[in-house]
């Protein structure tokens, strides 16, 4: 017959009924409970069976209760000390549990022990007394002490000589940061002197080689347009240097949409981009937003996506500076930005502190990452903020208020499903970079460049 009340008195029956309240009403999950709970097995049928019979029943499950107390006495011995309890109606002191435990007190001494007692109302009687009783012994003559015999550990290794199964595979998407293309030319020889860094542009177009990835995102300020700025003195070895960073940068997208056949390529504006559009409203608003009559729905004539010829590569222009965003995944944006704090860090943790998604942004130069777990309502959520630098020289060649900047080089690769995200770093050192356990080493191109130009570079 099984046993409703546990050897530490405590009643499974009235844990059902406790269930029942709850508003549990699935016997199958009530039985399981049960079991977790006990460390018993019943069914849930039997668990039914139990309810129907004494749940409701005050004075029959008191009779169960009672029936069963005299089973509920115990003594666990564990080397030198022991422990002796009960719970019921007919064990009612010390002597009692001593006798029902079969204690010899010629071996064992009582240390402390404690007795309580509560009433319970019933229809056979007006209270019916419950008694719990518990002592703590040890040994008279303490045996030599046990020590656990130490094996060296075994464990069965699986099988492993067959083939894994594959993951299923991510997206990716590469982001290329700020390469502020321009030139400085010689006022007396006419030579171009670029701020670019040619070498990291090619680590892009490598790196997009060998990933394929099925996005790439510019991130704004691939130009630099020095000669179009109002808020910087332009000196005259700017002039004359729009023409052919245009080129240059029409070629460098050309050789990434090459490198990854049906890429989708997004190029978000970024401040340099917009010094076009403020030029032409402050000193030419004539030639703003003029477009060829027979073709009104192109870009306007002179307007970046224009002069590069971005619609005809396919390129996605995102020209709302600086609102514009490309989203990889509900989770995570590319802007520009247009934050620049002092510092190593401080504009990622800048970004993190007032928004609650994780966002790529260019813009500031620095190779940063930061992150920061919130309590959201879908649970503890964690939101990033990642800048993979520029592609720009860093040695100074960029028009800057500063001789000497804390710039850093790189690029970002972005693995993503529909769930989630990660974002890999890839730093950029005097012309190289390491990813995925290869060494990649960038090279200038200039008589490639040149060739397919047509210009003298």
């Amino acid at each position: 017959m099984f046993d409703w009340q546990t050897k530490d008195g405590e009643d499974i029956v009235a844990f059902i009924n406790d269930l029942r309240s709850e508003g549990m009403r699935n016997w199958g999950k009530m039985a399981q409970r049960v079991n977790d709970h006990f460390d018993v097995e019943i069914s849930k049928d039997m668990a039914r069976k139990a309810w129907r019979q004494y749940g409701d029943n005050d004075e029959a499950r008191e009779r169960l209760n009672v029936e069963s107390s005299e089973k509920s006495a115990s003594f666990k011995i564990e080397y030198n000390v022991g422990e002796a309890t009960s719970k019921g109606a007919t064990i009612k002191t010390l002597e009692d549990l001593i006798v029902a435990c079969e204690i010899n007190l010629d071996v064992w001494k009582i240390d402390r022990h404690v007795v309580n007692k509560w009433e319970v109302k019933s229809k056979i009687a007006p209270v019916h007394p419950l008694f719990q009783v518990k002592a703590w012994l040890s040994k008279r003559v303490a045996e030599d002490t046990v020590f656990p015999i130490i094996e060296p550990v075994v464990v069965k290794m699986p099988n492993i000589s067959g083939k894994r199964s594959s993951p299923k595979s991510l997206k990716k998407a590469l982001i290329i940061p700020d390469s502020q293309i321009g030139f400085r030319k010689d006022v007396y020889n006419g030579q171009l002197e670029p701020f670019h860094d040619r070498r990291a542009l090619d680590l892009a177009v490598q790196v997009a080689e060998y990933t394929k990835p099925e996005r790439i995102v510019l991130l704004g300020d691939m130009l630099d347009l020095p000669d179009w700025s109002d808020k910087f003195l332009r000196s005259p070895d700017f002039y004359w240097t729009t023409q052919p960073s245009l080129i240059e940068l029409a070629w460098w997208i050309a050789r990434l949409i090459d490198a990854v056949p049906g890429v989708k390529v997004d190029y978000i504006e970024g401040n340099h981009e917009d010094r076009m559009k403020k030029m032409l409203i402050n000193h030419l608003i004539a030639g703003y937003n003029l477009r060829p009559a027979g073709d009104m729905d192109s870009p306007p004539a002179m307007s970046i996506p224009n002069l590069l010829g971005l619609e005809d590569m396919g390129v996605t222009w995102w020209g709302n500076y600086p609102k514009d965003e490309v989203w990889i995944t509900p989770k995570l944006r590319c802007r520009h930005g247009n934050t620049a704090k002092k510092g190593g860090g401080t504009t990622s943790k800048s970004i993190l502190k007032d928004t609650f998604v994780s966002e790529v942004y260019g813009h500031s130069h620095r190779f940063e990452y930061s992150c920061k777990t919130v309590k959201t309502a879908n649970g503890m959520e964690t939101f990033r903020a990642f800048s993979p630098g520029t592609i720009a020289k860093i040695d100074g060649s960029v028009p800057s208020n500063s001789s000497e900047e804390d710039w850093q080089q790189g690029l970002g690769l972005i693995y993503y499903d529909e769930i989630d995200f990660n974002i890999v770093p890839i730093s950029i050192n005097n012309g190289r970079c390491i990813f995925d356990d290869r060494v990649f080493v960038g090279e200038e191109h200039i008589v490639r460049l040149n060739e397919d130009t047509g210009w003298k570079f």
